[in-house]
């Protein structure tokens, strides 16, 4: 029974890393728009007062056209965050049926043999909470499958093994032949050799799908460096990590076609948590790079903004965010919600540098329209005084 509490809380972690994604996607977007602005705010400085105002419009719809191109191309190219959940799901799904099934026959032996045992309200409670996860699963509701499965499913897959444990612990009292004995031990063993093939399935499915997660997130982080190298982004410890991701895959790749299911156990579990790490740490890498940059705009656009809570918010998400160390508790949605603050709070920051800019511009355009009307003002009057002067020689 052990056995299998631990296994089905090694699947659950492993999977954890694939649905991190969603997570990286909410970042990327917000960033984008921290980039897209620093630039209009960039190509602003270098254009003259009368012509400024429509570059910041042109910048800004290009900009903002060329972000929505690419996120198109993304959504092409690469599964998407939502896609890559349900498949994570799925094989979690299949898992737990392989454990509920594995349960509900041996409630179904010893019910054969043992007429006094009354453990069929367990399979009913298990099918029906099979049920409401393949619901959920295929709504793709990670937050309400994952709530489920903790709160509902595993208090009652755990009542139905503590009784099949008892029934099993009380095998010698019960009044049976010896060859009904071997008979139960022998249908049992079947079970567990039915049970493990199912799981090495699972197993297996979940490493290529674990692979094919990798894989994509390394294209989708080069997708970003190159984005940021071309804005004149500090990216050297992104590419280190992107390149480590890119050697653990080929690793596991390796694991998987040497058929050797152990091995890619043991490594799985070693990558997941090395994997949480590096998301994060790429994250958090890119939120320095932005931030350094956002200072700078937000001196030469004259707006006086503390980066006082989004400093904070990276030195907390880092402070968790380190390798070899184990996520505790809640460590890891701290981490993430420390990084989605600092995204929100660089996001709020650099609308308020492009609403100065604008105002800059706009104020500068009213200066050059006033001087302009006043010298229109001062020829006007000269040309009334010799209107005036010649009224009066007529005379």
């Amino acid at each position: 029974m052990k056995k299998i509490l631990l296994m089905m809380l090694a699947m659950t972690l492993i999977l954890g890393s694939i649905v991190l994604a969603e997570n990286e996607t909410t970042n990327t977007t917000t960033n984008e728009t921290v980039n897209n602005t620093v630039n209009i705010t960039t190509n602003t400085t270098t254009n003259t007062t009368t012509n400024t105002t429509a570059n910041v419009t042109t910048n800004t719809t290009t900009n903002t056209t060329n972000n929505v191109t690419t996120n198109s191309t993304n959504s092409t190219n690469v599964t998407s965050p939502k896609a890559r959940l349900g498949e994570a799901l799925n094989v979690r799904y299949e898992h737990l049926i392989c454990k509920v099934e594995l349960t509900n026959d041996q409630i179904d032996i010893f019910e054969e043999y043992v007429s006094s045992l009354n453990l069929s309200d367990h399979k009913e409670t298990l099918l029906e909470d099979l049920e409401k996860l393949e619901e959920l699963k295929n709504k793709t509701n990670k937050t309400e499958f994952n709530r489920y499965v903790s709160e509902v499913f595993k208090p009652h897959f755990l009542e139905a093994t503590k009784d099949l444990h008892e029934a099993k612990k009380n095998f010698r009292q019960y009044n049976l032949t010896n060859d009904t004995k071997a008979d139960i031990i022998d249908e049992l063993k079947d079970l567990r050799e039915e049970y493990a093939d199912c799981i090495s399935d699972k197993e297996e499915k979940m490493a290529k799908l674990a692979s094919k997660h990798y894989k994509e997130l390394n294209k989708n982080w080069e997708k970003r460096i190159d984005r940021m190298e071309k804005s004149g982004l500090e990216t050297e410890d992104l590419e280190a990590l992107k390149k480590e991701i890119e050697a653990r895959n080929a690793k596991l790749q390796e694991l998987i076609e040497s058929g050797d299911r152990q091995a890619v156990k043991e490594y799985l579990k070693e990558l997941r948590e090395e994997s949480l790490h590096a998301a994060a740490q790429f994250e958090i890498g890119r939120l320095k790079a932005y931030n350094s940059k956002l200072k700078d705009e937000a001196k030469k656009a004259g707006v006086d903004k503390s980066f006082e809570d989004i400093e904070k918010h990276i030195e907390e998400a880092e402070k968790k965010a380190q390798r070899g160390k184990k996520y505790e508790d809640k460590e890891l949605e701290e981490t993430w919600g420390n990084i989605k603050e600092a995204n929100k709070d660089m996001k709020d920051i650099s609308k308020d540098i492009l609403k100065e800019r604008r105002k800059n511009l706009q104020d500068r355009n009213d200066d050059s329209e006033g001087s302009s009307n006043r010298g229109k003002g001062r020829n006007n009057s000269d040309n009334e005084t010799d209107d005036d002067n010649s009224d009066e020689g007529d005379d």
